[in-house]
């Protein structure tokens, strides 16, 4: 220990983050001498592969000392939380036959898909990873000043994915984490909008220009949920909303608002995402269902105005937005972790 203690305050220690998007790596380093941040430096890369100008950003760094820590964001689609940190618990919430799991501060548990956290380390492995953090992790870290109150929804908003929560006085209520496809571009007239169905008996999808297929889909007459009635609802009100768009910005929507309404689009599926964690966790008696009034963001990918708008008038919550710099809470992170291992 006494070395250790002198070799600290010999060198000093470099701590990378790694964040891997659908498009692009971000790589945040901090060097640190004792406990200050002595130098920061950030980098992206247009690349999710490991490509030699990361390689050298990572190694220049590295070479500064002998002491240095590896950390990445999570970037398993196939992982979430769990109110319980009982294995036998735990699967009443989903299959775990094939996950690597791990019981958080004593009260939930943290799980993610072993297959994909072995391709991850063999993607790093030219320089070798030491923590993996969940993206609940670095929300519940992100929001701390915040979770140890009432009960309150969480969200961590990435490019292609949510990670969505409950936290009630420091615990964990609910967990989601849901993939949210973004390549899809808005069709340039609102009659020919396709939306697809999650709800059962729905089908693929229906497109708004054939009435027709309404009233062929099978097992609509036996829906037995007013909110799989309500879906179709929503399309028309989705319709509506493109609607005034395009009446709001004329031509220029189509010549050069596509963008925008893009992003309109997109920000819609995220609104219905949450909409449809917050119904299971209020309607599914596993979860410790609790009335919440507000929702705290963490945007690490640049949310409209929209999105706030849809929660605040759909679901009467009160919305909190804060950017994120994802790479630079993984920072934090390692630093806490190899804080806390001297």
């Amino acid at each position: 220990m006494r070395l250790s203690k002198v070799i600290e305050r010999l060198y000093l220690k470099v701590f990378v983050g790694i964040v891997v998007t659908p498009h692009e790596t971000a790589v945040s380093v901090a060097l640190t001498k004792g406990n200050e941040v002595v130098q920061s430096k950030k980098e992206t890369f247009e690349t999710t592969a490991v490509s030699e100008a990361m390689v050298n950003f990572i190694e220049s760094n590295l070479s500064e000392t002998p002491l240095y820590y590896i950390a990445c964001l999570n970037p398993a689609e196939s992982q979430g939380a769990i109110p319980v940190c009982s294995e036998k618990e735990a699967e009443a919430y989903t299959d775990l036959s094939t996950a690597l799991t791990l019981c958080h501060d004593k009260g939930w548990m943290l799980y993610t898909s072993k297959p994909e956290v072995d391709a991850l380390q063999r993607r790093y492995r030219s320089f070798g990873v030491d923590f993996i953090f969940s993206p609940f992790v670095v929300m519940e870290h992100f929001f701390a000043d915040k979770v140890n109150a009432e009960a309150s929804l969480y969200v961590l908003v990435q490019e292609s994915q949510l990670s969505i929560a409950v936290f009630e006085e420091g615990r964990l209520l609910f967990g989601d984490h849901a993939h949210v496809e973004t390549e899809e571009v808005l069709p340039e007239e609102e009659t020919h909008i396709s939306f697809d169905f999650e709800g059962e008996g729905l089908g693929e999808g229906i497109h708004l220009d054939d009435i027709d297929a309404i009233d062929d889909l099978e097992g609509l007459d036996d829906l037995g949920s007013i909110e799989d009635l309500d879906a179709i609802e929503d399309i028309d009100e989705f319709a509506e909303e493109i609607s005034d768009f395009r009446e709001q910005h004329g031509e220029d929507a189509d010549a050069h608002g596509g963008d925008a309404l893009e992003a309109f689009g997109i920000d819609y599926k995220r609104f219905e995402t949450i909409q449809r964690a917050l119904q299971r966790f209020y309607g599914e008696e596993r979860y410790e269902n609790k009335f919440v009034e507000n929702v705290y963001i963490a945007d690490a990918f640049g949310v409209s105005d929209d999105m706030k708008r849809y929660l605040e008038e759909e679901l009467f919550l009160k919305v909190v937005i804060r950017h994120i710099d994802l790479a630079g809470e993984v920072v934090k992170l390692a630093k806490r972790e190899a804080e806390h291992a001297v």
